[in-house]
């Protein structure tokens, strides 16, 4: 995974000359932190990671230590980037399937494993994956000893990592910034769904004026809304039963689940169809099979003019009572309560009738106040699309500056103080 002309004062050499593998064990003594490696968050905690749920052994006797900056990886995903530095831990420690390794005082730790986790070095971890004799492609410690990188000094490799580690920290600022938006966004749909925005932008407050709600069977909601079910709200149109044979190279693209969850692949399709099976962009849909943390729901179809299939239903509002933007707003909002009447409804899965999903009940607010809602929620939005604009920015400074810096074709020149 060398360059082909690093700089003449960097070394060339192989990670076993520059690192050692450890295998101390926990033994009788207290129970340390257990780790797992995670290929977006590095070694972070099992009980964190899982959620609480135990996956370790009770007897951590046999497990690997992991000791501050010493770095583990899960020895059959290292080629996916599965590989952590652990900086938090006094002491800690990995399953025994773990590899474990330091490395030496003239190789600065957060250097190397932003050179690790760089994609010259899952490639090159890819190749001995691949020419492993274990049966499952493991990557162990020889042969992850016989990668070569480029070294510059160890005064340059701190200089670089902490370039790096300050972009990291902007791109996990932004991330928690986001997090910290979707948490409000669902809280702000909620009390704005269920309490309203008054002519004045405001939310109405059922402790202070509860003169202005009533109790229904919904609840608590303000007297000016009215109790509507979805399918009172709009109609919706089941798309095309479209056949494997029907599949072209050519014509008009048929939009299924894959491809609300994102994928440009398409298949294609140049004969007729009825004309609510077509789609255009900013139209309403609803995917009514599908799983619960995806493609089940509602969707403004952002993507090309094309075609639905038999999964997905195109939805035609009454917009004498419902604009296209609220309706999507409380579809979504309702999507546990469509979920949990669905006759197909599992754990991860949910595959709902037309009659399951229409008979649910919601409360609609007057027009004028859906459009006072809409642009309270729109601001949030853009709050939200601002950074992300930010953190995808950020990314690809961080990718380009990534290998430009550990290529050695941008250089990382001492402060005075430094030289000094």
């Amino acid at each position: 995974m060398s360059n082909p002309t690093p700089p003449p004062e960097w070394l060339r050499t192989d990670l076993g000359s520059v690192t050692k593998e450890e295998k101390d064990r926990v033994g009788a003594g207290p129970a340390p932190v257990v780790l797992s490696s995670t290929k977006h968050q590095g070694l972070v905690p099992s009980d964190e990671f899982f959620k609480n749920r135990t996956i370790y052994s009770a007897d951590l006797s046999n497990y690997k230590s992991v000791s501050r900056n010493w770095f583990a990886y899960a020895t059959n995903h290292l080629a996916e980037g599965s590989i952590g530095l652990q900086t938090r831990f006094s002491a800690s420690c990995v399953s025994p399937i773990y590899t474990v390794f330091s490395c030496h005082v003239s190789v600065d730790p957060g250097f190397l494993f932003r050179v690790l986790k760089s994609p010259v070095a899952t490639a090159a971890f890819q190749l001995h994956e691949q020419a492993s004799v274990d049966r499952r492609g493991a990557v162990r410690y020889r042969d992850f000893a016989k990668v070569t990188i480029d070294l510059p000094p160890i005064d340059e490799q701190r200089r670089i990592a902490g370039i790096l580690e300050m972009i990291d920290g902007a791109i996990r600022s932004t991330e928690l910034v986001i997090e910290k938006l979707e948490k409000i966004g669902e809280g702000l749909l909620r009390d704005l769904l269920t309490r309203g925005v008054d002519e004045n932008g405001q939310l109405r407050d059922p402790i202070s004026h509860p003169e202005y709600f009533v109790d229904t069977e919904l609840g608590s909601i303000p007297s000016e809304w009215a109790i509507r079910s979805f399918g009172e709200l709009a109609d919706y149109l089941n798309g095309y039963a479209f056949k494997p044979g029907d599949w072209k190279d050519a014509g008009r693209p048929i939009i299924r689940i894959q491809n609300i969850n994102g994928s440009s692949t398409f298949n294609y399709y140049d004969g007729p169809v009825p004309s609510h099976c077509e789609i255009m962009s900013g139209d309403l849909i609803f995917a009514w099979s599908g799983t619960r943390d995806s493609s089940f729901g509602p969707t403004i179809w952002r993507g090309p003019d094309g075609l639905l299939n038999q999964h997905i239903f195109h939805v035609y509002e009454n917009t004498d009572l419902v604009s296209r933007g609220f309706l999507h707003s409380l579809l979504a909002h309702n999507l546990e309560r469509i979920a949990t009447s669905a006759h197909g409804f599992k754990a991860s899965f949910v595959h709902v009738k037309r009659g399951e999903l229409t008979s649910v009940k919601v409360a609609v607010p007057t027009k004028a106040e859906q459009e006072r809602i809409l642009r309270v929620l729109q601001d949030h939005e853009e709050l939200s699309s601002n950074e992300f604009r930010t953190l995808k920015s950020l990314r690809a400074i961080k990718e380009g500056l990534l290998d430009d810096l550990l290529a050695g074709r941008v250089r990382v020149p001492a402060h005075d103080e430094d030289a000094a």
